[in-house]
Formats: structure tokens, C-alpha cells, sequence
């Protein structure tokens, strides 16, 4: 350490750089401290996004970082002095430098301008690299395999490499394609594909596809740098108007494959003003230091240079300010269009941020972004439980779509979460054909009635506007027991000691008779209007057979109503609010005992009015 830094004060820009980033934000007194004792910088490289020392693939070292911990050992693992911590650093070279053309250093420097040919390669740098991602080459519900790179093409696609920009009817023509996942504007709407244009919109020509958004025609101008030949945008390939919705009822159900068989998911999130903008959250200019290149014969031969990653939190900051802010990310539809995507670039004014499944998060330098939200957030939750947890993963999901908006909630409350549903139904055949099923309280397979599972009424039943001022926002056409039929934020509470209330519980409010405190209601069937029937009982088939195979259409995820034939005992009351002051909670604790504590007492319990008493 003495060593580097006596360089340092002797003007090695790269030993003033590694001392700098130690010192920086240390108390004067604790960098004394470290230079008193004998201590040692312990240096290696890697390629980003992977472990320091892993091995690059192809020609050249690769070398994309490097990691340097200040240690009191000379060999061996490091061990971290305490309050210094492990510091990362990029290791970039301009583009036409031979440190890159070797393929020794992998970063470039990426510059102000997002439509450079640096953001290009970065962006198919990423892609190849998720393409050996296995969890990247699945569907969420792991069930397929997809080769983004040739998968059968949705019906119609924009061509934008073709002879003049046209809508191009793709039949079963397999290929690669760009999809855009964005915010409706009125600008959207008056550019839309009708039944009065889309012949003009097939010949193409000069006057086909005119005074579109300009987003539209940044991503026109993204798909041409990276060869790719096909762009799919909603409102341009479906038509619109004028054929009584008969083209949206076929392919809004296709949705859910189409985002997740893209080569790429472009994310709009600055609206109309299109993707590719100057920077407004611009970081501060990194400390930088150059440094000579030598090839493989010791020759020098231009530079490299090495700077510092950023500060984690503020990445953090940027991600709620920029992502989670962003408008397009309130939209239901765009919910489902992030989860079933499988790689997802943002341009955003802090630049270009690109994610996919398996790496996450990260930004144009190659930093990896913490998304609490996101990636950290819900993906874990999403692929644990579709492995295992589902029920309750299915209720977390519909709990943040339903606080999600939608433009018209009659038409697309079922139809923008039918691709996460059918996912979600596919993964329950595929553990069901491995032996593996959950409990089911009614006796059925992966039918699907207005959002809810069939299997799993007896919860499923148990939702909840999270805020309600006294007023429902009712949407006709859906079944009143079923969330659906409601516009706002839904909850299902649950139950932290598990399915049952402690057996202190059953002594103190009905003695010994179970059936007291659990009355037994039985699911009898559901019925559509249109007369289809379906049984909860009679069935000889095990859960595990019942599970394995798909309902029929008229209770597959497009379902929207069902009539419920319930038996059982009716009582009527008014299921009220939780228990919240100090007084109420006593008398709730008391019950519980030692089962749960004060606040899990509370979720177990709520205010009943009916029959004159409250």
C-alpha cells in the first residue's frame, strides 16, 4: 500500500486512481490508521457481470473489470481490511484501439449519445451473452424452450428492412423480431392500424406509414443497427378499428407469447418523446486513468483505460426515479408485457439500461443495478413459486396488477394477465407430471373462473379492496365474487400461524365442536351462460391426473364469468376492518397467547356487524 501510494504522490495516474477510490469518503484519521500498517492491494480481472478470474469465451482475454481488495496478506484468498471493502473497476478501450480489436479489453467507454454504435454493441454484446442463459431460453413457466433467434413470427409484423416500410402477413415464416412495450398516447391512437388502412399499410410506399411517434421510428432505426428484419408494435399490427374487434379477440391472447418470444423487449419509458434522448440524470465524470497496452509480444500499441464503478446507491435512486417513476410501468398491461418478456432494454435519461431473467438489471457501463423493486423484488418470488409456492404466488401477482391502470378495464381486465395465467397453469401441469401438486380445497384441476383458480376457491375467495371509501367501481360482466368485478388495488390477508387458528383459539370460542369454528361449504359446480358445466365431484381421477392435463377453452384463462353452486349454512353479516386500537387489541391477544404476537393477532382477526349487533 505505501508502495502505490508513494507512486501515486509521484504522478502514476493509474496508482493515484486506486488510492483515491480507497480514500475516498474515509476519515483522515482511519487512512492514517491503514497506512501504519503493513498492508497489500490484491488485483483481478474478469469479465462483467461474472466473477472475477472466470474464463472468457472466444478469442482474446476479454477483460472487462477489475477488483482490487486492500488485504494483510501477501498470497492466499484475500481477506478484506475491515472498512475498505472490495472496489470494482471498469476496464474500457475505444472501439477501433487494438486493445479492443484483440478482444483483450471487452468495455468500451460509452459516450453521451444513445444512438451511437457503442450502444449498438453493447446491446448485442448483452443479447449473445443471455442467449447461453438457460432460464433466458424458457418461458416463465419453464415449460418450452425458445431460440428467440427463429420462433414462428406473430401474424403480422413491420417490415423494416424489406423494399419500403409495410406490414408484413407473416404466415408461419420463422424469424427474429423486436417487440415494443410502451404507453398509449392519443398520438398512439390516431396512428393505428384500421380496417380502412391496413391494405395501404401491406402495399407500403411512401404514404403507408405516415407521421408515426417518433419512439416508433426510433425502434424502426434500433432494429435496422442490429439486423434485425421484423419490429412488432400493438397498435400498428393489430387492427384497431372498423372490423368490430374481431382481429383483437384473436390476437390479445397471443400477446403473452408474442413479448415472450422477442429477441428484445424495447421499453418506452419517456412516453411520445421517443427512445433515444441526452442524458438528464447524467453521473458525474468518473476519475479515469490511462494506461499503456502491450499485446502479446510485449509491443506497445495504443491504450486501455480503467475507471471506477458508481456508487450503489445511487444506482438505487436512479432505478426508483427513472424505472419505477416512469409512467409506463402504472399500466396493467405493461405489467405482463415486463414478466413474460425474457431481455428488456430501457433508454432512459440516465442512458441505457438493460435486464434480462438470469443477470438482472444494468446500465450501459455494465454496472449492475439493485432493483428492489424488480429484479430483486418480485422475479425470485416468480420463480420460486412457479416451482413451488403457487397459490400464493398467484394472489401476490394479482395484488400489484390490480394496482396497476388499464384504459379499459371491461375488455382487458381478464386479457392482460391471461399470458402470466396461462404460465402460471402451464408450470402446474409440468410439477403435477413430476409427482409434485398443492392441496386443494375443491375437487377440480387447472380450470380457471374469472381469475381465480378452481382449486383454490376457498382462499381464493377471501379478497379485498385494500382502500375503499364507501363506493364500489363495479365492472359489469364479471361475477361479484370474484376480483374481476372491481377496479382497484386487491388484497388477500394471510394467515401467519398457518391455516388454523391456535388450538387456544377453538377452546375459548367453541369448546370441543370443530364445526363450530370450521363450517364445512361445499363447491358444487360452475356454470357459464352459455350452459357449459363444470363438476366439483364425481370424478375418479387423483389430484396429480387432474393436474396434468389442460382444462377445456370454456374454462382456460380467457374466462371471464362463471356462476358458483354453493351448499352450505348462509349466515348473513358485513365483514368489517381490522382491529387497530390498543383497547380492541387486548382482549385479541389474550385469545391468542403465546401463538403469535400482538401484530400477527391482528391479521387473524376482524370486526363482524349483522343481525343488529356489531
Amino acid at each position: 500500500m505505501k508502495v502505490t501510494e508513494d507512486a501515486a504522490n509521484q504522478g502514476c495516474p493509474f496508482c493515484s486512481l486506486i488510492i483515491e477510490t480507497f480514500r475516498k469518503g474515509m476519515p483522515t484519521e482511519d487512512w492514517d490508521r491503514l497506512n501504519r500498517q503493513k498492508l497489500w492491494f490484491h488485483m483481478s480481472v474478469g469479465q462483467r457481470g461474472e466473477w472475477w478470474g472466470s474464463k472468457p469465451e472466444g478469442e482474446g482475454l476479454g477483460i472487462g473489470r477489475l477488483d482490487v481488495e486492500l488485504a494483510s496478506i501477501t498470497y492466499g484468498f484475500p481477506l478484506s481490511v475491515t472498512g475498505t471493502g472490495l472496489k470494482t473497476f471498469h476496464v474500457v478501450a475505444d472501439l477501433g484501439d487494438v486493445a479492443y480489436t484483440s478482444g483483450d479489453v471487452r468495455g468500451t467507454y460509452v459516450n453521451e449519445n444513445t444512438e451511437s454504435e457503442t450502444y449498438l454493441l453493447e446491446i448485442k454484446w448483452r443479447r449473445d451473452k443471455c442467449f447461453s442463459h438457460e432460464t433466458c431460453c424458457k418461458t416463465l413457466s419453464g415449460n418450452r424452450q425458445i431460440d428467440c433467434r427463429q420462433v414462428v413470427l406473430p401474424t403480422r409484423c413491420i417490415d423494416v428492412l424489406g423494399p419500403g416500410l409495410h406490414i408484413a402477413e407473416t404466415g408461419c415464416e420463422t424469424s427474429s423480431y423486436l417487440i415494443l412495450s410502451h404507453r398509449w398516447t392519443p398520438d398512439t391512437a390516431a396512428c393505428a392500424t384500421t380496417a380502412g388502412n391496413i391494405e395501404q399499410r401491406r402495399r407500403g410506399g411512401a404514404n403507408a406509414l405516415l407521421s408515426l411517434p417518433k419512439t416508433f421510428l426510433d425502434l424502426f432505426d434500433l432494429a435496422r443497427g442490429l439486423g434485425v428484419r421484423y419490429v412488432w408494435i400493438d397498435s400498428i399490427c393489430i387492427i384497431q378499428q372498423g372490423d368490430g374487434g374481431q382481429d383483437w379477440n384473436q390476437e390479445a391472447p397471443k400477446m403473452g407469447d408474442y413479448y415472450q418470444q422477442a429477441m428484445l423487449t424495447v421499453c418506452a419509458t419517456s412516453g411520445d418523446k421517443g427512445l433515444f434522448q441526452a442524458r438528464t440524470y447524467s453521473k458525474a465524470v468518473p476519475d479515469i486513468a490511462r494506461l499503456p497496452f502491450r499485446n502479446r509480444e510485449g509491443a506497445r500499441q495504443g491504450f486501455f483505460y480503467v475507471y471506477p464503478y458508481s456508487n450503489k446507491d445511487q444506482n438505487m435512486l436512479l432505478d426508483d426515479e427513472i424505472i419505477q417513476g416512469s409512467k409506463l410501468l402504472t399500466r396493467g398491461w405493461v405489467f405482463q408485457e415486463w414478466l413474460l418478456s425474457r431481455r428488456l432494454v430501457y433508454f432512459t435519461p440516465a442512458g441505457m439500461i438493460y435486464e434480462c431473467v438470469t443477470a438482472g438489471m444494468s446500465d450501459d457501463r455494465g454496472e449492475v443495478w439493485d432493483s428492489q423493486k424488480l429484479t430483486k423484488g418480485l422475479l425470485p418470488w416468480v420463480q420460486e413459486a412457479f416451482g413451488d409456492r403457487h397459490s400464493r404466488m398467484w394472489y401476490r401477482l394479482v395484488e400489484i396488477y390490480s394496482s396497476k391502470s388499464l384504459t379499459c378495464p371491461v375488455k382487458d381486465i381478464i386479457m392482460a394477465l391471461a399470458g402470466v395465467a396461462k404460465e402460471f397453469g402451464d408450470a402446474m401441469m409440468r410439477r403435477a407430471s413430476g409427482g409434485s401438486v398443492p392441496v386443494t380445497t375443491v375437487h377440480c384441476g387447472l380450470e380457471y373462473l374469472s381469475g381465480l383458480w378452481a382449486y383454490d376457491l376457498h382462499r381464493g375467495l377471501l379478497w379485498e379492496r385494500k382502500v375503499f371509501n364507501g363506493q364500489h367501481r363495479r365492472l359489469h360482466g364479471y361475477p361479484s365474487w370474484s376480483w374481476t368485478s372491481t377496479i382497484g388495488t386487491v388484497v388477500w390477508e394471510t394467515n401467519p400461524v398457518g391455516t388454523r387458528p391456535p388450538s387456544s383459539l377453538t377452546r375459548a370460542w367453541c369448546g370441543a365442536d370443530p364445526a363450530i369454528l370450521y363450517p364445512e361449504a361445499k363447491f358444487l359446480a360452475a356454470s357459464t351462460l352459455e350452459g357449459n358445466v363444470l363438476s366439483f365431484s364425481g370424478t375418479p381421477l387423483t389430484t396429480a391426473e387432474r393436474f396434468s392435463r389442460p382444462p377445456a377453452n370454456t374454462f382456460s384463462t380467457l374466462n371471464k364469468f362463471a356462476i358458483l353452486r354453493i351448499e352450505g349454512k348462509l349466515a348473513r353479516f358485513v365483514v368489517r376492518e381490522t382491529f387497530s386500537e390498543d383497547e380492541d387489541m387486548r382482549p385479541l391477544f389474550d385469545l391468542c397467547g403465546d401463538a403469535v404476537d400482538l401484530k400477527s393477532a391482528q391479521t387473524l382477526w376482524r370486526k363482524l356487524s349483522g343481525g343488529g349487533t356489531v
